[in-house]
């Protein structure tokens, strides 16, 4: 029982070491590299690599060559059990204005073996609360908000393109195949 146990541990520290030691800056430009096939580029970023996290602050996001946002901090966590991606202050320029809020406080991305088909996405700000789910087998986002007054207000033309729920939500479902 005992070396059962000793194997079991040696195991585990023996992949905490993997994942603790992992190069996650050149993981980092391997996603980059992917983005610039999808003319998405992120500049300007400040990458700091720490035991099990790797930050990145302000970054200039751009999309076919026009600035479309600045990002100030995002905090990857890659566990072998639990993966997170924390994106906070984002804010929009101009040409997104005009269909919802600019300001986004925070947006989560979490994927975990408990759930291991599935992303689960959470984003907060001035359109209000979002929760959305990607499955990666059938690459189908599902996503629910729930509007701020001022999205209700100010961006009627960007709600009537989603589907209201009995409860006052706003659903859209799409397939990335």
């Amino acid at each position: 029982m005992v070396k059962v146990l000793k194997i079991i541990g040696f195991s585990l520290f023996f992949i905490a070491s993997i994942m603790f030691f992992l190069p996650k800056t050149n993981f980092y430009y391997l996603v980059e590299n992917e983005l610039k096939k999808q003319n998405i580029v992120i500049s300007n970023e400040t990458i700091i690599e720490s035991g099990f996290k790797l930050d990145i602050k302000d970054a200039d996001v751009f999309f076919n060559s026009i600035k479309s946002a600045k990002v100030k901090d995002i905090e990857i966590t890659s566990l072998l059990f639990y993966n997170s991606v924390d994106i906070t202050d984002v804010k929009l320029y101009a040409l997104a204005g005009s269909f919802f809020p600019t300001k986004i406080q925070n947006i989560t991305f979490r994927y975990t073996i408990l759930n291991p088909l599935n992303i689960n996405i959470n984003a907060n700000g001035g359109f209000g609360k979002a929760k959305a789910t990607f499955s990666i087998v059938d690459k189908r986002l599902h996503l629910t908000i729930n509007p701020s007054k001022k999205m209700l207000k100010r961006y009627k033309k960007t709600l009537r393109f989603l589907t209201k729920n009995k409860d006052g939500a706003y659903s859209y479902d799409t397939n990335f195949n």
